[in-house]
């Protein structure tokens, strides 16, 4: 006999809290508060966050599970004779990302690159921003989901203007409020968007040609939820050139 287990979460909307409880792998709960069914919980936030299997003693790659099949895939941007260029990949299933690799040629050098994650989740403002401030109260679920060093940008619905606060300093879960980086320059309104992207490779100088790793030292994966984005900005020094970016994702889905 041996046990494989699941650890569930939900954020419990009542106790603006998440809240976790094991089950059998073969067992799927249902969008209900695992301490008390009465309290009211945000049904879009059930998942597995963890899991258990008495057969196996391993170094956990996962910790939220996919399938654990391994794959290596091959991309290219094509980047126009312009300065500064944004290509983006998704993915329509859950990848846990292991590493990362950059084939860089000779005319990639002296460039520069950041890629960043959306997740597929957007926030809302909770409070009217009528004068510039780095103090932004959000709702209760993002304010638990964000964590500090996450990028922000807040989109106004009316016109879909949008602004970069830069990352978060401080996060206050009691009080729901963030502090930001950099100050807000227009007004927001009560549930205009508050949108995430986590950083894994900002401000990276392109400054030798060969293929290079990111991620290899870490130990463990990063999940990355279907219909989250990936935008990688590629700043072009010689802006008068097409060039070409490859590069490689290694993966378990």
């Amino acid at each position: 006999m041996y046990t494989e287990l699941n650890k569930w979460r939900i954020f419990c909307q009542t106790e603006n809290q998440w809240v976790y409880r094991w089950y059998e792998a073969s067992y799927t709960p249902d969008s209900i508060c695992f301490i008390d069914n009465t309290h009211v919980v945000n049904n879009n936030s059930l998942s597995i966050v963890d899991f258990f299997n008495s057969k196996e003693v391993i170094v956990k790659e996962e910790h939220t599970k996919t399938q654990g099949n391994f794959r290596t895939e091959g991309f290219k941007f094509d980047i126009p004779a312009q300065n500064e260029y944004t290509g983006t990949i998704s993915f329509n299933y859950p990848i846990n990302l292991l590493a990362v690799w950059f084939n860089v040629t000779s005319e990639n050098i002296g460039d520069e690159l950041t890629v960043e994650f959306q997740p597929p989740y957007t926030g809302t403002i909770a409070i009217d921003i009528t004068s510039p401030t780095s103090s932004i109260q959000v709702d209760s679920m993002t304010a638990n989901l964000i964590n500090i060093g996450f990028g922000i940008i807040l989109k106004r619905d009316s016109d879909n203007y949008m602004e970069h606060v830069g990352e978060v300093l401080a996060v206050n879960t009691t009080t729901c409020v963030i502090t930001v980086s950099l100050s807000t320059t227009d007004t927001f309104s009560i549930g205009d968007k508050v949108h995430f992207r986590v950083s894994g490779v900002k401000n990276v100088f392109l400054s030798s040609v060969g293929r290079h790793s990111i991620g290899t030292s870490k130990l463990g994966a990063t999940f990355i939820m279907t219909g989250g984005v990936f935008y990688a900005h590629y700043t072009n020094n010689t802006p008068e050139s097409t060039k070409k970016f490859f590069y490689e994702l290694e993966y378990l889905y």
